[in-house]
């Protein structure tokens, strides 16, 4: 700026710097320092790490960068390794590292060969922690009415367990990372209804059912490759676990309505080590007939047919059918295991649950209507007195009125009745006279 020689005086000048707005970084990248040097070997996507050191116990510290948060957990004990946690400016990268830091012996001139001590490992597993239903009475909903205050929430805890050399686990730290918020339901308690008086009679309170269905989640399998051991052997690092995904379906009037999914049990992938260098660890002699044979995993589907319930309903007219809930084709899968030609099936499972088709078959019958029976007429050979006798008795029971009560079918069958009673009589009176 330059100023007029017919001008004096002191300028002001007044300037403004806006900076641009910036959104929350993702990114994880820091520096992780062992005693103020850089992590030897470090590379984002590895987990486990392993420092021999001397003297003094090295000291674990995070350099951030792109405002990470980091957070360092040492027990200061050798036996379990250091876990750093890193976590992005939008919180939704996470980066965990486990750092073993083992004291360096000293050797003896005794000693041969130098023996591995297998140390604890340290493994960590979040789990959710469902939410709960709460509900509540509202004097301004009807009876049988609800609302939902308030959507649940599922909450998280990490679970730390150390896991010794022999197999067993030991549970270090339980801390919650998330907690659950509760599902807030309000009832109603107002007696009546906001329904017209008309459809009062036919009023039927339908309340949904909350149904949970887990399914199984495979893990995968990671290789890395590893420049100390040799072509063909192989090292896990870490064992794999399955997950456990919930499924949360409501149920209304038959229908399935999906209202959240979470994963229960988090998936681990199985970490195996693959050798890279040159060279085999056996003998020369047997180096000829060396054969790598690798294992392969198949995954097979099977279709699994419903089958089909009948339930009987006298409220249904004969020959009537109506169905409940339509059928639902399953499917099965299949870990199979080929190794040389050979097939081994590891393990089985239901990817989908089949589902019965049920049907209702209706049993009401029609009102049938009696048959009159016909009155069979006995053969009774005898003598002529015989005759008169049966005669004499028919004509009394026709001479006597009976009440009007029954059917014309009953009063055949009590006619007939009373003639085999004469007929019984004849007979016992003929005896008489013979014996006489």
């Amino acid at each position: 700026m330059e100023r007029k020689a017919d001008k004096s005086g002191v300028a002001m000048i007044e300037m403004t710097f806006l900076a641009p707005s910036e959104l929350p970084q993702e990114s994880t990248q820091s520096k992780i320092l062992v005693d103020g040097k850089e992590l030897p070997d470090f590379a984002e996507d590895r987990q486990d790490y392993q420092i021999t050191y001397k003297g003094q116990r090295p000291k674990v510290s995070v350099e951030e960068s792109n405002q990470v948060a980091s957070t360092v957990v040492d027990s200061g004990d050798d036996s379990l390794p250091v876990l750093v946690r890193l976590v992005s400016e939008s919180g939704k990268q996470v980066k965990e590292y486990r750092i073993q830091l083992t004291k360096e012996k000293p050797v003896s001139e005794k000693t041969v060969a130098a023996v591995q001590e297998e140390l604890p490992k340290l493994e960590f597993v979040e789990k959710d922690l469902a939410y709960k239903t709460v509900e509540k009475k509202d004097s301004t909903l009807y009876l049988g009415e609800t609302r939902v205050e308030q959507e649940g929430k599922v909450g998280k805890e990490r679970i730390f367990t150390a896991i010794n050399p022999d197999g067993s686990k030991e549970e270090k730290l339980r801390e919650v990372v998330e907690t659950p918020t509760d599902r807030i339901v309000l009832v109603g308690t107002k007696p009546g209804t906001s329904l017209p008086e008309d459809e009062v009679k036919n009023l039927v309170l339908n309340r949904p059912e909350l149904v949970v269905e887990e399914e199984t989640i495979d893990f995968k399998v990671q290789e890395r490759k590893s420049d100390k051991l040799y072509l063909g052997e192989t090292r896990v690092v870490q064992e794999g676990q399955k997950g456990i995904r919930l499924h949360l379906i409501e149920v209304e009037n038959g229908k399935r309505h999906l209202k959240e999914t979470y994963d229960k049990v988090a998936v681990q992938d199985r970490i195996v080590e693959v050798g890279t260098k040159p060279g085999t660890s056996l003998p020369e002699d047997e180096v000829k007939n060396l054969v790598l044979n690798r294992s392969e995993l198949v995954i097979e589907e099977e279709t699994i047919d419903f089958k089909v319930q009948e339930q009987k309903n006298d409220k249904l007219p004969a020959g009537q059918t109506r169905v409940l809930q339509e059928g639902q084709k399953g499917i099965r899968v299949h870990l199979i295991e080929v190794e040389n030609g050979k097939r081994t099936e590891k393990e089985s499972y239901d990817k989908v649950i089949a589902q019965d088709r049920i049907v209702e078959v209706g049993t009401a019958s029609e009102t049938t209507k009696p048959v009159p029976q016909e009155s069979t007429k006995p053969q009774v050979s005898e003598k002529a007195d015989t005759k008169e006798i049966a005669s004499n008795a028919a004509s009394q029971a026709q001479e006597e009125k009976l009440p009007n009560t029954g059917s014309a079918a009953s009063q055949a069958a009590l006619a007939a009745g009373l003639a085999l009673l004469g007929l019984s009589a004849g007979l016992v009176a003929t005896k008489g006279k013979k014996e006489d």
